[in-house]
């Protein structure tokens, strides 16, 4: 390869970002399993609670061609739910901080009573 073939001219570059800055969003055809189960999750917990085990649903997304085992099914959901209790925590650790960073004054003032 000669160097020219290598060389972009810094004209070029305005159209290049542009170019590149029009360009969307791409849509993926497929998702990752535990993407798959963030997305089916509600409806996963609803039918745990209608008394299904992991490994019926398992197979019911299996007839759709989703094959993810019942097991993994079961441990992405656990995974699922510590995001969750994470999340939760850290938004209430974060009300916390603010509830005790901006106190009353009644509440800071000393009487001489």
């Amino acid at each position: 390869m000669s160097r020219n073939q290598s060389r972009i001219p810094k004209s070029k570059l305005p159209e290049a970002l542009e170019a590149l800055r029009a360009m969307g969003a791409k849509e993926l055809d497929d998702l990752s399993a535990i993407d798959a189960i963030r997305n089916l999750r509600r409806q996963i917990e609803r039918v745990l609670k209608l008394g299904y085990t992991y490994d019926e649903i398992s197979q019911t997304l299996a007839k759709l061609d989703v094959n993810i085992s019942g097991q993994r099914i079961k441990y992405f959901m656990g995974v699922l739910r510590a995001e969750s209790r994470k999340k939760s925590q850290s938004k209430l650790n974060q009300n916390q901080t603010k509830d005790n960073s901006v106190v009353p004054e009644k509440l800071t003032r000393h009487s001489d009573e």
